[in-house]
């Protein structure tokens, strides 16, 4: 099938699994920022779960359809209708030449994933299509750049279909109360247990500085002993916590090294929960520990094997 990007002034980004075995070479990982809603995307329509969706943020975005083809929407509600009529989210659907698919605004959520059957067609750089505007890697044409109006996209040519359908307990409400899981990390000790323990009393706000490298908190201050350090590895979750004490948690395209001192790491799962809140709305944590992340990871992974 294939769709053409006719108005977009929100941000269109192909995504596939990631970038992965090249973070010794200052490569960042990039991936959807909602990995959980990604696999879903493609485990609805029967693909394996890496293949290319487009990632749409903020919605205001318009896609004609020019050959006919099955799709699935996932992740966030950004108001999403086809030919007018409202759509269904987390279900496969049929499209046909002359439809148009239009993305209006966030409702509950900030990033919608757009899935064909097989993948879209893109081109492959150190392994992935990953979009990483930072690093000039992957996209459409390989340069890193987003998609843009006039934009054609193709999927990968699979036509079999393998459309399934998900329960309604298991899509996720992204405007729900919710505390997002934190791992102390081997710093953790090293805070005063006041400052460390702010960020499990304390509600943040997210700031208008917030994009795919990283979210930057804004709320209590959190002080630490040790304003900066020698640079070290640092993943998607991370908790920096820099010299004006405003915790700011790295996402799917941040650096591959950082020295700032680290509270620990946000939970994958509740990353991806993360990912999908709005600058201006209030986030909190809580404190687990690696059996409790482990158990639910494993129980996440357990539901594309049913």
């Amino acid at each position: 099938m294939q769709i053409r990007l006719v108005r977009n002034t929100g941000l269109c980004l192909l995504e596939d699994g990631g970038r992965w075995g090249y973070r010794h070479l200052g490569v960042s990982v990039s991936g959807p920022m909602d990995r959980s809603s990604f696999r879903w995307a493609n485990w609805l329509l029967g693909n394996d779960l890496n293949a290319s969706v487009i990632e749409i943020t903020l919605g205001r975005a318009q896609f004609n359809i020019t050959q006919p083809g099955q799709l699935a929407v996932t992740g966030a509600d950004l108001g999403a209708t086809l030919n007018g009529e409202s759509l269904e989210l987390w279900v496969p659907f049929l499209v046909k030449e002359g439809d148009e698919l239009v993305f209006s605004r966030p409702i509950n959520g900030l990033r919608a994933y757009l899935a064909t059957v097989g993948g879209w067609k893109a081109e492959s750089v150190l392994g992935s299509c990953s979009t990483n505007m930072r690093e000039n890697l992957g996209g459409l044409n390989g340069r890193g750049l987003p998609l843009v109006e006039g934009d054609l996209i193709e999927s990968s040519g699979a036509t079999e279909n393998r459309s399934r359908m998900m329960r309604e307990w298991l899509i996720p409400d992204f405007n729900a109360d919710y505390q997002y899981a934190v791992i102390p990390g081997f710093q953790f000790a090293q805070f005063a247990f006041s400052e460390r323990e702010k960020l499990f009393d304390s509600e943040f706000t997210l700031s208008k500085d917030c994009d795919r490298m990283g979210y930057r908190l804004s709320g209590s201050v959190v002080n630490s002993s040790n304003r900066s350090l020698i640079s070290e590895p640092v993943v998607p979750g991370a908790i920096q916590v820099p010299a004006d004490g405003q915790p700011i948690v790295l996402m799917a395209d941040c650096q591959t090294l950082g020295g700032y001192p680290k509270l620990g790491t946000v939970f994958n799962l509740d990353l991806d929960r993360l990912s999908q809140k709005l600058p201006g709305q209030q986030v909190s944590f809580r404190k687990i520990s690696l059996q409790e992340a482990q158990n639910r990871r494993e129980a996440f992974n357990s539901k594309f094997e049913t």
